[in-house]
Order: structure tokens, then sequence, then C-alpha cells
């Protein structure tokens, strides 16, 4: 976060999720509450003990003032706040045997930064028996902060705006890069005018501006909060510690009444980068034990696991209670034939601690009255109110501008954890053709379950579609032991179709959303049909096709880097080829002009999502782009191109197109736009599977490369750049493509 523009990046990021409390009062009530030994008489002693040192006077903050009056820089006018917290926390503890009691380690410290300043909570670490201590150890960490400050001497918009911008990228790097983290605080400052924040994955709360001056004890009372709070109260997590260990940093999470540690960095975390979002962190973790005389390092459990931390709407259905109402709808015995294409769910919890002698769940808060905060359309460096959340009116004189984006009341979030036996490979990590289809042929079996027990994915992903393949037996069958299989993960999403609603807010990843989905139109009504279109209510086809997607996306991302294994027995000699394309061939200017070539072409149908390009390939066209796919095959020498004519996706849309056209000569219901759970078949599902199975199981390997990782950056205007966007990244996009639940959805 070093540059303006991403800072600025951060602020359009946010914008939406911006809230305005009702008034210092209620934001103070709701997100900094103090505690009970901050009382009427407290605080008038800390004025006192204020007064006294000459820091305090009617009119204002002495020094502050004075600095202010002198015309001196940001850092030597708000400096000053750093002796009225150190006299202020002295002056706390001698009033308060509660605070006096309380462990040094466990209270913050003051630090001074070139902006103003910035408070530091006690560490959340702990050291391994195998990690000796270093020199700076006692320095500076960034993540345990808990405030971020931004001043400036003057009150006009250029610094009202560079100091927003700092504040939203400061917490966005701590909620970022610290998992134990759960919220974040922030006052800007310019002139004499302050807001206090509150940063956490439903929203961010912004306090009206005040004057420090003349609005003393609301200043000190958020101050007192800042130095007497508990550590829970600041933000930190108590079910997750940083961990040093000789060979790097780990976090133990602690999961129910279980604790994991983590293994090597995080599987995705791409979505913890946006403040307000769920946040989704994953990880491989180990199992590890915890008694009365501390961590049990020699029983530490060697299988790994899969551990996901996210923050879900509050009401949303845990993905183990899905997975449950899914298995449930078939018998016993095909029950078990059913569970091996999704994943083992050890636990599935909300997160839970004790703070102030009171246990609860970690569900963010919202405050009473929220009001729209609305940035000057131009020039985005004022904030004014906008309509309250509910609609109403805040009052005669809220400052309205005549035209809003879209903007949605906030919805508390819960904290939720889920451990998964399995560790899996995403279709975005796996590097073999090969792997990739009999991944995706388990996927469609899972997705045909799906339709049997009558629940709808609606999230379908190269993230979601895993291969597992496992070093042992135990508890899988000899035949998955020995080939692997593809399952189907991420069910918050998933519902019974009949929940299916037309017009619903989108959910989904844009690279692979089904056409109808995405523009809302059935696309395959018979032309003497001359019922409506319009209005697209979430069906089973319509996670097939997405899962088409994931196919086609792969084939057209990826080249080829060894010759095709024709026959299983052959794997061992292939172990001798060259596992790279040539050197020569990414230097060949031909080459590299036919990999752009691809790239653009593929790009309308995922980086820019033209609804014309995919509807036009999902129902048969793409010859152009399959003939520069054979070339750019032809010329790595790597496939033969009976085999690229043979994999042509064809087949699949013709099955999958065919099934859509006799589904929907029957109209669907004109309110709902569903059709009976019985109109659709198991046609499109077999017949992708029987691509697979003639295509690819008699096929040992084909190891392949990203597009983008064999295609050169192109100087321009001596900066070099990459060229047309490159739509083979495990991406942002599949993680905060948020609708709203209803009363039995899953989905956010």
């Amino acid at each position: 976060m070093d540059s303006g523009s991403e800072l600025g990046d951060t602020l359009n990021d946010v914008t939406p999720d911006l809230f305005l409390t009702e008034s210092v009062e209620n934001w103070r009530e709701t997100y900094a509450c103090p505690s009970s030994r901050l009382t009427a008489k407290n605080l008038r002693k800390v004025k006192e003990e204020l007064t006294k040192g000459d820091l305090l006077s009617p009119q204002g903050f002495c020094q502050i003032l004075g600095a202010q009056r002198d015309g001196g820089v940001n850092y030597e006018i708000y400096s000053h706040i750093k002796e009225i917290v150190t006299k202020s926390q002295s002056a706390l503890r001698k009033l308060s045997a509660e605070y006096e009691s309380a462990p040094m380690s466990d209270r913050p410290s003051y630090v001074t930064f070139s902006d103003g300043g910035v408070f530091l909570a006690a560490s959340k670490e702990e050291r391994a028996a195998d990690c000796i201590a270093e020199e700076n150890d006692h320095g500076l960490k960034i993540y345990d902060s808990i405030l971020a400050g931004e001043f400036k001497k003057k009150d006009n918009p250029k610094a009202f705006c560079d100091n927003i911008k700092k504040v939203i990228g400061a917490a966005t790097s701590i909620l970022y890069n610290d998992p134990c983290r759960r919220h974040v605080y922030a006052m800007t400052l310019e002139g004499k005018q302050l807001r206090m924040w509150y940063f956490c994955r439903s929203h961010i709360a912004i306090s009206l501006p005040f004057n420090i001056h003349k609005a003393q004890d609301d200043f000190l009372l958020f101050l007192l909060f800042l130095v007497s709070a508990t550590k829970e109260e600041l933000g930190f997590d108590p079910t997750v510690v940083r961990v040093i260990r000789r060979t790097g940093t780990v976090f133990r999470y602690k999961v129910g009444d279980v604790h994991y540690e983590t293994v090597g960095d995080p599987l995705n975390q791409d979505a913890a980068f946006h403040i307000c979002s769920r946040s989704t962190r994953v990880w491989k973790v180990q199992k590890v034990v915890r008694d009365g005389a501390g961590w049990r390092e020699d029983e530490r459990d060697t299988e790994l696991h899969v551990l996901r931390d996210v923050w879900l709407y509050h009401g949303s259905t845990m993905e183990k209670d899905i997975q449950d109402q899914i298995f449930g709808k078939f018998d016993e015995g095909t029950r078990e034939k059913v569970r091996p294409h999704f994943l083992t769910i050890l636990h599935d919890v909300e997160v839970t601690f004790t703070t102030n002698g009171v246990e609860g769940r970690d569900i963010t808060p919202l405050a009473p009255g929220l009001s729209f905060a609305v940035l000057d359309p131009v020039t985005e460096n004022r904030i004014s109110k906008g309509s309250r959340v509910s609609k109403a009116p805040l009052d005669q004189g809220a400052y309205r501008l005549p035209f809003r984006p879209s903007r949605e009341v906030p919805k508390a979030r819960i904290h939720v954890r889920t451990v998964f036996k399995e560790c899996c490979e995403p279709v975005y990590g796996i590097a073999d053709m090969i792997t990739v289809a009999k991944c995706i042929d388990g996927a469609i079996v899972g997705l045909d379950y799906l339709r049997q027990a009558g629940f709808v994915h609606r999230d379908i992903s190269g993230g979601n579609i895993l291969w597992y393949a496992p070093e042992r037996s135990e508890g899988t069958t000899a035949e998955v032991e020995a080939t692997g299989i593809g399952k189907i993960a991420d069910l918050e999403y998933c519902r019974p179709y009949e929940d299916s609603k037309p017009s619903e807010p989108i959910t989904g990843t844009p690279y692979f959303l089904p056409t109808e989905y995405s523009t809302d139109t059935y696309q395959f009504f018979p032309f003497e049909n001359d019922a409506p279109a319009q209005k697209v209510s979430f069906n089973f086809y319509h996670d097939l096709e997405s899962l088409i997607w994931v196919y086609v996306w792969f084939l057209f991302n990826h080249v080829p880097t060894t010759p095709l294994v024709a026959h299983k027995g052959d794997k061992e000699a292939a172990k001798s080829v060259q596992d790279s394309v040539p050197t020569s061939l990414l230097a060949d200017k031909g080459f590299q002009k036919a990999a752009k070539s691809l790239q653009a072409s593929a790009s309308r149908w995922f980086a820019f999502a033209n609804d014309a390009a995919r509807i036009y390939m999902i129902k048969g066209g793409c010859h152009e782009e399959w003939r520069e796919l054979m070339e750019l095959y032809a010329m790595t020498g790597t496939s033969p191109a009976p085999f690229l004519e043979e994999v042509r996706p064809v087949v699949i849309r013709q099955s999958f197109v065919s099934a859509q056209r006799e589904l929907q000569k029957q109209e669907p219901d004109k309110r709902t736009r569903r059709w009976p759970r019985e109109f659709f078949k198991d046609t499109p599902y077999t017949g992708f599977r029987r691509y697979i199975v003639k295509h690819f199981n008699s096929l040992a390997s084909l190891p392949v490369t990203s597009l983008s990782e064999i295609i050169k950056p192109e100087p321009e205007g001596g900066i070099l750049r990459k060229g047309s966007p490159v739509p083979d990244l495990p991406p942002i996009l599949d993680v905060e493509n948020e609708g709203h639940e209803g009363d039995h959805s899953a989905a956010e």
C-alpha cells in the first residue's frame, strides 16, 4: 500500500461500505463502549490531572492549541497527543483499582509516527521452543497496531481526502496481513475536527466530526477506551495465536475445543484484502495438543487437513448443515456413493470467546440509526449523510445527492471456522490436462447427485472443483486411492432448487457464470414460442454450464509442456522428456504472436465476459478460437492434431444444448420461472462423462503450463507491462460475489 493510486483504489473499493452514525455518542456506545471503570467521576479526575499538568484548559488542549497558533508542522502539533495519553493513563491507574491490578502486558503503550501516532497493544505472539529470541523482538510490529491515526493541521478538501485514503489503506493492510485481527480503529483529524473510525468485516462506521477542544469529553473517552480496553475489545482474536518458529511464523487456531497449527503459506487469502467481505483464509493445518502444561509438541498429528476461516452473514446456514441436508435425501447405500464427491467436514463451528467474563459469539456490531456516507461525487473530498438505512429521512437538514449508487443495508457477519479432512488441489493449481479432465468427471457426478437431491450449487468455479489424490488408503476406497477423484467444495451458496427465485442478486464467479443467469434471459426457447424469456431462476443445468466453462477456461489458458503420453504404461518414459516449453520457442515471435492472439480471443469469454460471445460459444460457435488453439499446440509439437480434434468440446455443448432445448419446449412457471424438478434429465451429465471417458481415461499424462507464464511482457513507454488481461488466475473474483440469503438459503 505504498502508492497513492493503490490507496485510491482502496477508497473506491470500500465506498459502498461507509456509514455514518447518528451521533458521536451513538458511535462510542456501539463500537468503543467505555468500561465500568470509566465513570463520569473518573473522567472528571482525569481532566483535573491534565489541567494540573498544563495539558488542558477550558479553551482546549493547551499544547495542541499553542502549536496550531504557532503554525507548526503536523508532527509537532499532534505529537502532544502522546503526552495527553500518557498522563491520562497514569491518572486512570491511580483512580481505578481494577485497572491498576491489570498486568502491564495486557494494556497498550504508545509510540509516535510522523503523522501523529499509533497505539500498540500487547503482542499476540508466542515463541516456540525451537526458536531463539532475536535482537529486534521488542521492536515495532505493525500487526500490533490498534489505531491508525492520520492528522493534518489544515481542514481543507485535500487534507481530508489524504487522511481518509491513508486510514483506509492502513486498516486494509492490518486486517489483511494479520489473521489475529477482527476489527481496527482509526481517527482522522483535520485542524480541530476529528472523526473516529471502526473497520470490521461487515461495514465501516464513521462518527460525526467534532471539535476536540470544544468536545473534550468525546476525545478523552475515545483515548481512555483505547488504553483501558481488553485485547478482545481492541479487535484481537483470542482464538488465534501467532507462533514464531525457527522455520518461520505459523498460526494456531482454536476450532471448538481443538487446536490446529498452520503449515506453510495460506492456500487462499485474497478475500481478506477486502475489509468488508467474507475475508476467507484457507490453510493447510495439523492438529496440535494443549494441556495444563502447555503445548505437547511430541503429540503433533502428522496428517494434514484444511482449515477455512470466514465471516458469513449472520443467519447463514452452516456448510455442515447444508451437506447433511443433501446427504439426507439419499438412502444409506446411495449416500456412501455420494460422499466421496464432497469434502469430509471434521468441524464447522461459530467462533466464540470470553471477554470481560462473558462468553459470546463473534458477531460484528451494528449501530442503530446508521446513514449512508456519501462522498462528494466530483472531488470525493467531503463525506455527507445520505438517507438512513431504514430508508426514512434522517432529518430535514440532511444533505442528499440527487443520485446515489446502489447501496445495501449493512448486515452483521458471524465468524465461522471449518476444518476439512482432505487436502485437495483446485483446478487453478493443476498442471496436467488429463488430471483436470478426471477431476471434472468427478465433479459431474457430484453435480448429478445434487440434481437428484434437489439442490443447486450456484458457485461452480475453478476454485471449488478440487482434485483429491490421497497418499494413503485409510478411510478411502481402493479405487479412489488408485486414481484420485474430483470433489465439489464451498456449499455456502448451495440451496434447494425450489428456493430459486427470478431476478435475484447474482452469486458466483464471473468467469464461470452460466449465460442465462448472467443475462437474466432464457436462451433456448423455441423460436415459435412467444412466451417471455426474461427473468431467470437458477436451475440444475446452470451449474453444469459453469462446469463446462471451467473446462473451456483450462483448455484455452494452458499449453502442453511435454508430448502426450498415450498409454498409462508409458508414464515412466515421460519423465525423461523436458518438462517445459523450449526457451527457443518462447523467444520465437510467431509463437508469442499466436499465444497473445489466443489469449485475447479467450478474454472475450472470461476477462471481459462478453455475453454475446459467451452465448455464441455455448451454443456451438468458437471455430476461430479453436483454430488458434490448434495452431499453438502444433507449434509446441506436444500433441498431435487428431487428439486436439477429438477433444473439441463440441460434443459437450451438443449434449447440453439439446437438453436445454428439450427443457425449454415447456414454459416455466410464470411466477417462479422454474420448471418441475422431473423435467431435468441426466442426459447432459452422462454426455459430458462419456466425452471424458472416451478421450481421457486411457491416457496417462499431459503436463501443461499457464498461457500467462509463456507470454513475454511488452515494453511501453520505457516500462515493462503485460499484454491483454490474463483470465487464468485464481482471482479475487471468486471470493465475494454475495447476494442475500432468504429464510432458507445458505447463500450470502
